[in-house]
């Protein structure tokens, strides 16, 4: 599970690295930065409440199991519940209505927090 240290390090890299692109004049690389900063500062937010970590495998597991339940409703649904033809706008409507796309949110929330490195 990461720890208060390994993100603060983490943020401290990706300022340096945003600082030395803007320097070199270069763009590329600086929004996934700031996105990677941002995250580990609602991680920091989060870790102050003192998860423990049997607890956030539970709620992982329990995200997947949402989403395999509601995306084997996902035939019914097409068949008799929505009328857009467009097979990807089906999925993204699908997805929208269940809130899979949040859970899956969740999900890699969940994972950056247990990964540790």
């Amino acid at each position: 599970m990461k720890t208060v240290e390994e993100l603060k390090l983490i943020i401290v890299r990706e300022q340096k690295f945003i600082e030395e692109q803007r320097e070199l004049k270069v763009t590329k690389g600086i929004k996934p930065a700031s996105r990677k900063i941002a995250l580990c500062n609602c991680v920091l937010a989060y870790l102050d409440s003192n998860p423990k970590e049997e607890w956030l495998k539970e709620q992982k597991f329990l995200l997947q199991c949402r989403i395999k339940n509601a995306l084997s409703n996902y035939e019914y649904w097409v068949q008799y519940c929505t009328k857009e033809s467009i097979p990807k706008k089906q999925k993204i409507l699908f997805n929208k209505e269940n809130g899979i796309t949040r859970m899956r949110q969740q999900i890699r929330f969940i994972n950056f927090i247990l990964n540790s490195n």
